[in-house]
């Protein structure tokens, strides 16, 4: 019996439905890719796993998984709100813990730049909840791919070894 492919999209809250990435694809266009390399792997379908965000990635990834399922498409959504009364500040942290435990085939991370006025991070760098989800990801072992925003891929080119990003660059464009 097939298995349905789990991806588990995070992602920034400014990211929406017409954001590109640095290589000028949208959530949409890697979800597309996903689905049709799930079927192409013989998989049963699709699980988008995410966060439940009423902004951002999350809600593009969801609003892609409705259209779809809705065309016909072997799609599910599966959302896991953060319990923002119960946990306060971490609880999205809490969340994204909880959506790597449930296990994915992959990871898409849509990842734009902090946003936060109040960050003493310096200089600029990825937004703190997308970053962390991919990083904890990527420690339980599930294959991650950031899909920068373009001023922020740049700007992580500067500042990183070129080495760490061709690989970055390598992986996001296999998929």
């Amino acid at each position: 019996m097939a298995t349905e492919t789990r991806l588990l999209v995070t992602g920034s809250r400014t990211f929406g439905p017409r954001t590109t990435t640095w290589d000028g694809r949208t959530v949409g266009d890697v979800l597309d890719a996903t689905a049709v390399d799930a079927a192409r792997a013989g998989h049963a379908g699709l699980i988008v796993v995410q966060g439940a965000c009423s902004e951002g990635a999350d809600k593009v990834a969801d609003g892609w998984a409705e259209e779809r399922r809705a065309a016909g498409w072997p799609v599910v959504s599966e959302r896991h709100k953060a319990q923002w009364r119960k946990y306060q500040k971490r609880a999205g942290f809490i969340r994204n813990e909880l959506l790597v435990s449930l296990g994915a085939h992959r990871c898409a991370a849509f990842i734009d730049a902090c946003i936060k006025p109040k960050c003493r991070n310096k200089p600029l760098h990825g937004s703190h909840g997308a970053e962390h989800c991919a990083g904890l990801a990527e420690h339980a072992g599930i294959p991650t791919t950031r899909f920068y925003t373009a001023v922020l891929h740049e700007a992580l080119a500067v500042a990183a070894p070129v080495t760490d990003l061709s690989a970055r660059r390598d992986d996001a464009a296999n998929h």
